[in-house]
């Protein structure tokens, strides 16, 4: 069925990604007797590609369909790479962004922890096809209304230190 071929992509791109690597190892061969994968249809296609976008993994699904039979159609095709070099611009840029303003931090005094985001992106084979919309920072408590500032003095909108200050104590 549909819904067990898009499945299999998805579950394809994480072994692809090596997100199950040491547990599950290579993807399996097809069963004896069994064939590759037949081309998606029109509508699978346009299932995957709204499952992918809605996930933000568009670039990595892409990554790991381009070389099967399953997307053969040109436009297709080029639809889902255009789109995922888009994509992978647009990480860029954000990454570029990010690393720009922890310099910035840095010139301050400041080092705050960067959690999850470009750190995890780092693991990924390609990482700029992982795309991240946010950085979480984790900030010294005795540094925080010192980064507040250093984030308004580079033009971001602290919007109530307060209740970050607050959310950051666990209140």
């Amino acid at each position: 069925t549909m819904k067990k071929k898009l499945i299999g992509i998805l579950l394809s791109t994480a072994m692809v990604l090596g997100l199950l690597s040491g547990c599950a190892g290579a993807p399996a061969a097809p069963a004896a007797g069994g064939t590759a994968a037949a081309p998606l249809s029109p509508k699978e296609f346009r299932e995957l590609y709204r499952l992918a976008s809605s996930h933000y993994v568009l670039p990595l699904v892409a990554d790991a369909v381009w070389d099967t039979p399953l997307v053969e159609d040109g436009a297709s095709r080029k639809l889902l790479s255009e789109a995922a070099f888009r994509e992978v611009v647009f990480q860029v840029r954000r990454t570029v962004g990010f690393l720009d303003l922890y310099a910035f931090l840095e010139e301050k005094g400041l080092r705050p922890a960067v959690m999850k985001g470009i750190v995890l992106r780092s693991l990924y084979p390609e990482p700029e096809q992982r795309p991240s919309t946010d950085e979480d920072l984790l900030v010294r408590p005795e540094e925080f209304d010192r980064c507040c500032e250093a984030l308004s003095e580079y033009g971001l909108q602290v919007f109530d230190p307060g209740t970050l200050r607050g959310a950051a104590a666990g209140a």
